[in-house]
């Protein structure tokens, strides 16, 4: 018979919401509710906390172009190298044969 067994580290707050939220309406601090929940202080926090939104990606933009240059005083090799984005010149762009 096989077992399958969870991997990696153990859910601590995932359903303590609830909890937070009816331990905060009691007028108990943070640092409280972590204690006696036996979660972390910014697990009690984040439970309170409103869901953020998530980032949107960015447009596309065809008007730049990123490219590596060299930050590091000239040295070749690509340990230096920071990206930087550039006004894209049509000129520079490779023409199929």
């Amino acid at each position: 018979m096989t077992y399958i067994t969870r991997r990696g580290r153990p859910v601590t707050a995932a359903n303590d919401n609830d909890s937070v939220r009816a331990l905060r309406d009691q007028g108990l601090t943070f640092r409280q509710i972590a204690d006696r929940l036996a979660i972390g202080l910014a697990s009690a926090h984040r439970a309170i906390a409103p869901e953020r939104p998530r980032r949107q990606p960015l447009a596309a933009n065809d008007n730049k172009v990123v490219r590596l240059v060299a930050n590091n005083g000239g040295c070749s090799t690509t340990s230096g190298m920071v990206r930087v984005s550039v006004a894209r010149i049509p000129t520079m762009e490779r023409v199929a044969a």
